[in-house]
């Protein structure tokens, strides 16, 4: 006797499947945009370095600003990188700090003469930039060795 269609098991082992493929594409996606985001903020932190130094070698006293609306007032940056998450309540804020403490660029109490730019990033990891801090990971999870050419 021939049937047409489909037994209930098999239906249910097709959408079982599709949900199994589902689960593991958006999982894989996420971890996608997330890892895009926290290059973003890198890219950004570097520009802002990149803007740093630009003004300070235009700077008569060699100082750095002590705010970074400074690079915009003075051409040195069109726009200050904003976060790529768009949501402040997320945590993920560029913090820029300015040495000695109590430093202007106009020499007032002392120059600025040495920075920090820092971002938490989505992993867990702090990524820190300075003058003579290349930009690096402080905090950074423990990558699995995964093999490879030497």
């Amino acid at each position: 006797m021939y049937r047409k269609g489909f037994t209930l098991l098999e239906i249910m082992i097709a959408i079982s499947i599709l949900s199994v493929l589902v689960g593991v594409s958006a999982t894989a996606y996420s971890v996608y945009i997330r890892n895009s985001r926290d290059a973003r903020r890198i890219v950004d932190l570097e520009s802002l370095r990149s803007g740093l130094e630009l003004y300070r070698s235009n700077s008569i006293n060699g100082a750095y600003p002590d705010d970074l609306d400074n690079l915009i007032d003075d051409g040195f940056l069109d726009v200050i990188p904003v976060d790529p998450s768009n949501d402040p309540d997320q945590g993920y804020t560029y913090t820029y700090t300015t040495f000695p403490s109590g430093c202007d660029d106009a020499g007032t109490t002392s120059y600025c003469t040495n920075y920090n730019l820092n971002v938490t990033l989505e992993n867990g990891a702090d990524y820190n930039i300075g003058p003579t801090t290349p930009g690096g990971l402080n905090n950074a999870p423990t990558p699995t060795p995964t093999g490879g050419v030497n």
